[in-house]
């Protein structure tokens, strides 16, 4: 799998798998809460704080990167 089409299916694996182990922890998380009598409430306000947070920080630096010159934006790209 070559030039953008590779890409694209590589970084959307990866997403899925990260998706799922974040998952997968909250759901052990609250299995474990549960079973101990505890709220689960609040970690599912964490788990939503979380996701706003990726969310605005993602948002944030795209127009970060957006405002860059050209060379700038390739430097930032190679770094990360």
């Amino acid at each position: 799998m070559q030039g953008l089409f590779g890409v694209l299916i590589g970084t959307f694996l990866i997403g899925l798998r990260e998706g799922l182990e974040a998952a997968l922890i909250v759901s052990i998380v609250g299995a474990f809460l549960k079973r101990n009598g505890q709220p689960i409430r609040p970690m599912f306000a964490g788990v939503a704080s979380a996701v706003l947070i990726s969310v605005a920080v993602g948002v944030r630096l795209n127009l970060f990167a957006t405002s860059l010159s050209q060379a700038q934006q390739e430097m930032m790209e190679t770094a990360s």
